[in-house]
């Protein structure tokens, strides 16, 4: 039964989608300004640094608390995974936006976090790495979950940790596929320039 709920727990924190509910603060509304994703890199373009950082950490601790408290309740390791993925889940597909929702990288990230540290350190690294040599946010991300299964194999012996990683990286991947049509077209955005206006994404 406590895995239910933390499950569940984990869909609905996941599902909170503070870069709405910041740019709704500052009179903005994410869903009509530059890609209409809800993530940070959009809240950078379409508000400014200190509400991105903000929504950055926001999202990322979506994916860390759910993992900690199934850790704390002494689920097991599949079920920590369970409530990893539902955090993620619950950023791609958020009840409180139609089912609809962001990319999922800072919620991913904060999942590996969890999960082991380093993960998540090294996941950071190649992020920075790829964004600051090509300043290109999806282009980071996309390179970064690309080499996350294999980190996780090579920090972890958990099949259930590998599965995941295996399972976020093609969510994330397949919900940037817009951004990878326009990464081969030369026209995607590039990092804290404003974008013009998207049809958000499903």
């Amino acid at each position: 039964m406590k895995e239910l709920f933390i499950i569940v727990l984990s869909y609905l924190l996941g599902s909170i989608p503070f870069g709405i509910l910041v740019s709704r603060v500052k009179g903005v509304n994410l869903r009509d300004v530059g890609s209409g994703n809800t993530g940070a890199t959009n809240v950078l373009r379409a508000v400014g640094k200190l509400p991105a950082l903000f929504v950055l950490f926001a999202d990322g601790l979506k994916g860390t608390f759910p993992v900690l408290l199934a850790r704390f309740l002494d689920t097991g390791e599949f079920w920590q995974a369970g409530a990893g993925l539902a955090a993620v889940v619950g950023h791609l597909a958020s009840v409180y936006l139609g089912f609809k929702g962001g990319k999922g990288v800072a919620t991913g990230l904060g999942v590996f976090f969890a999960i082991n540290p380093l993960i998540g350190f090294i996941s950071v690294f190649i992020w920075l790495s790829v964004a600051v040599y090509s300043k290109f946010s999806s282009l980071a991300a996309i390179v970064t979950f690309l080499f996350l299964p294999v980190v996780t194999v090579i920090l972890t012996s958990s099949v259930s940790s590998t599965c995941l990683a295996i399972v976020v990286t093609t969510l994330i991947i397949f919900k940037h596929l817009d951004n990878i049509q326009r990464l081969v077209a030369g026209i995607e955005t590039k990092i804290g320039n404003k974008a013009k206006s998207e049809s958000p994404p499903l």
